[in-house]
């Protein structure tokens, strides 16, 4: 059986891919099985900051900047935001959910430990907001 909402999901866990090479690329390579994985709290945490930094700042050299000091904040590595995809990656399903909640926090929904801020506002089939 298909699940119709399936391919949304997995394209909106996808979305991710291209901030993460960015990060990646901007910094120096570890090897994977020698690097740890957030929690998922961090992870999201992180990534929100990263997403904002990257929407916010005009340059490249700005973001690295950026980048550098939200990292460090959460304390974290480009390396071991990787690792967290790496280790969830066959959980797409999983994955989604995470991204749903990253989605969800960088719109006003959520507040930074997932909770609801906006309760009338859920995503629909579509990944649209419909007020209840």
């Amino acid at each position: 059986m298909l699940y119709p909402l399936a391919r949304p999901r997995r394209r909106r866990a996808l979305g991710a891919a291209p901030l993460l090479l960015l990060i990646a690329s901007c910094s120096p390579g570890a090897g994977a099985s020698a690097v740890e994985a957030p929690d998922e709290q961090t992870f999201v945490s992180a990534f929100v900051e990263l997403r904002r930094a990257a929407a916010q700042e005009r340059t490249n050299e700005a973001f690295a900047r950026r980048r550098e000091e939200i990292l460090s904040t959460h304390g974290v590595t480009a390396e071991t935001l990787e690792r967290f995809i790496d280790v969830h990656a066959d959980d797409l399903d999983y994955l989604s959910d995470v991204w749903d909640r990253i989605d969800r926090t960088l719109r006003g929904e959520l507040d930074a430990e997932g909770n609801v801020i906006r309760p009338g506002s859920t995503p629909d089939a579509e990944g649209n907001d419909s007020d209840n």
